[in-house]
């Protein structure tokens, strides 16, 4: 009886032990990641500050800052449509996929007085 009690409770540990790998934060949350990048121009590559980067169906957001570069934390790997705006420029939507890591992206925007 001894022996069958210590294997189930070897079995409950090792299973406690692979759930806490297995969201790779150890408390029972999800491993978040985030999503950095820069926004550009796409005429003249020079960097936009003041763009808005969303991340659709949440509310995350941010603005880029005076290089034109952002990050949004607290993303799940997933695929996202990250829609970016500023005013005079057109607005893009692309779709993303994050993985495990971080990502990193450029951006280009077209200035409307361009096209």
């Amino acid at each position: 009886m001894k022996k069958i009690t210590i294997i189930i409770l070897s079995f409950i540990l090792l299973v406690g032990i692979n759930s806490a790998f297995a969201d790779n934060t150890g408390d029972g949350t999800p491993k978040t990641v985030s999503l950095s990048g820069k926004v550009i121009d796409k005429s003249n590559q020079e960097t936009l500050a003041g763009a808005l980067i969303r991340i659709e169906g949440t509310d995350l957001e941010t603005y880029t800052d005076f290089d034109g570069n952002f990050t949004i934390n607290g993303l799940l790997p997933d695929t996202y449509k990250v829609k970016c705006s500023m005013i005079s420029y057109s607005d893009i939507e692309e779709e993303i996929e994050i993985d495990q890591k971080s990502s990193n992206i450029e951006i280009k925007l077209q200035n409307v007085s361009a096209d």
